[in-house]
């Protein structure tokens, strides 16, 4: 019975918020525009979720690891340059 009383109030405040945030977001065309750009990726994932074989999401997977552990590295090596040319 807890769940359903859960569930039921979170539907409320969905209903009593929406309205005026999508009147806020009607007027600001940046709130649009930022609340799309925040979206594509989740659109991404969804797509990827949904329309890939389990092998083409191993080989994303481990892309997006080998992007991320590079840019960590590059970042490093960067702050590592900069400190030396400080000193």
């Amino acid at each position: 019975m807890r769940e359903l009383s859960t569930g039921k109030t979170l539907v409320d405040l969905y209903y009593e918020v929406s309205p005026s945030l999508a009147n806020f977001t009607a007027r600001h065309d940046f709130v649009r525009k930022g609340g799309y750009t925040g979206l594509v990726p989740l659109m991404a994932l969804s797509y990827v979720a949904l329309y890939t074989s389990p092998a083409e999401k191993a080989f994303l997977f481990t892309l997006m690891n080998g992007v991320v552990i590079t840019w960590f590295i590059n970042r490093g090596r960067s702050r590592k340059v900069g400190k030396s040319r400080v000193s």
